[in-house]
């Protein structure tokens, strides 16, 4: 039985609630900590489901809202594929048989309780839907503490809880009690927001072999693939598509993309920018943030992924440089996003 922690830059960092929290939990089950810095719900469901087999009795505690109101806040994304995100990873959780916990944090900008209260309630009535409880952060400290808000001295300059804090280890122990409780089953009911007819597929395998390359880091082991490759029929999902987000390594350096078929593409800017650090970054690209709607891609077409080096009407989501530095670079394709098309 393993407990499996999904969220961002706040749960991912050494000696913060995760790494407390796991402390807490190491006599009864396994911890394995699958944040990642900037990891928005798409970014979590794409690593659980691509890295883990979940089983009877396995937890997943999901910390991702904080990412994906700032998604909302700052990158323009509308809540609606957020939650449909958000409501597949349950399902999936789900079917396996495993508990979800909902873990809900709040930024420093209050933008999960203030900026985008719209998105939390209709988070929480998703959540509601499928019977689940949830921890919600903030309002558990102004209970038990009296304060009207959490104060801004437990967040650092670039706005991350900080680690060992009385925050830090607040989070933790509400996540181990939470954990310890007999809920987080998710009931089998139909769908709100999500077509089961159409599920997420995610693909990380394109050709030629020789363009790809291993990658391994504290947080993450995965191929990755340099442009100049493509993903053909009968190498992907049958049908028509609708390619949604691409995962790319990003590099602060600069370097941007050319995503193509015969009949329809766009070029993305491939660098980060990430106050935070300076390496190469694992980021996700909205299709529908950047282009207004998810890219087709029919049955017989092949899509590429290229360099760009013209550096012409380049699109960039959050966290990636809108004006990088075009043509190749350290950055690299980790995965596409596909739905069946309607």
């Amino acid at each position: 039985m393993t407990i499996y922690i999904l969220g961002g830059s706040s749960t991912v960092m050494s000696g913060g609630w995760a790494d407390s929290f796991a402390t807490q939990m190491v006599r009864g089950q396994a911890v394995r900590n699958l944040a990642i810095g900037a990891g928005n719900t798409l970014m979590s469901l794409v690593r659980l489901t691509e890295e883990v087999t979940l089983a009877p009795g396995d937890t997943v505690v999901w910390a991702s809202a904080i990412r994906d109101v700032m998604c909302l806040s700052k990158g323009g994304y509308r809540d609606g594929g957020l939650l449909r995100y958000t409501e597949e990873l349950i399902r999936h959780v789900g079917a396996s048989g495993a508990r979800f916990v909902p873990l809900l944090m709040d930024s420093i900008a209050r933008d999960l309780d203030v900026r985008q209260a719209p998105y939390k309630a209709a988070l929480l009535d998703l959540l509601h839907h499928y019977g689940l409880d949830w921890v919600d952060v903030t309002a558990e400290f102004i209970r038990e503490t009296g304060m009207m808000r959490v104060p801004l001295s437990f967040f650092d300059s670039t706005g991350h809880i900080i680690a060992g804090s009385e925050m830090s280890l607040f989070i933790a122990d509400l996540a181990a009690e939470a954990v310890r409780s007999a809920g987080g089953h998710v009931r089998d009911i139909a769908p709100l927001r999500v077509d089961p007819r159409r599920p997420v597929q995610v693909v990380t395998r394109f050709s030629p072999d020789t363009r790809s390359e291993a990658f391994s880091n504290r947080l993450l082991s995965t191929t990755l693939w340099t442009p100049g490759i493509a993903l053909e029929p009968g190498a992907r999902p049958d049908g028509d598509l609708e390619l949604e987000a691409l995962i790319v390594m990003a590099d602060p350096e600069g370097g941007a993309l050319q995503v193509s078929t015969a009949s329809a593409g766009f070029n993305l800017s491939a660098a980060a920018v990430v106050d935070y650090y300076r390496g190469p970054f694992l980021l996700s690209a909205y299709v529908p943030n950047l282009v207004g709607a998810p890219m087709p891609v029919a049955a017989a077409e092949t899509l590429r992924v290229d360099w760009d080096a013209t550096g012409h009407d380049l699109r960039s989501d959050l966290l990636f440089d809108p004006a990088p530095q075009p043509g190749p670079s350290r950055a690299r394709l980790a995965a596409m996003v596909f739905r069946q098309a309607a």
